[in-house]
């Protein structure tokens, strides 16, 4: 079962919409882990739009801390709020 999971499990579903299979969130969450560290002075934002239940996964990956925030530009842009340097959206 194990080797048909590694072997197969990529294409058993077509769909990897909101509505299919969900992809993604080890890949995504690697990358935050990595730019955390090499950035610790930034503010990072991630957009929760993809995923299905954003703040599920970001506790699985980060169980200790939350060294970031889920949200979207789009609140920012809407408000004409100031962006600081600091800032990095994902």
């Amino acid at each position: 079962m194990l080797h048909d999971a590694l072997a197969n499990g990529p294409t058993w579903f077509s769909d990897y919409g909101l509505d299919g299979m969900q992809y993604g969130a080890t890949q995504l969450f690697s990358a935050v882990k990595s730019y955390i560290k090499e950035n610790p002075n930034a503010k990072l934002i991630v957009s929760p739009s993809g995923p299905t239940a954003p703040t599920l996964w970001r506790w699985f990956f980060f169980p200790d801390s939350q060294p970031f925030q889920l949200g979207s530009i789009e609140r920012d842009i809407d408000t004409f709020a100031n962006i600081d340097a600091q800032t990095e959206f994902v």
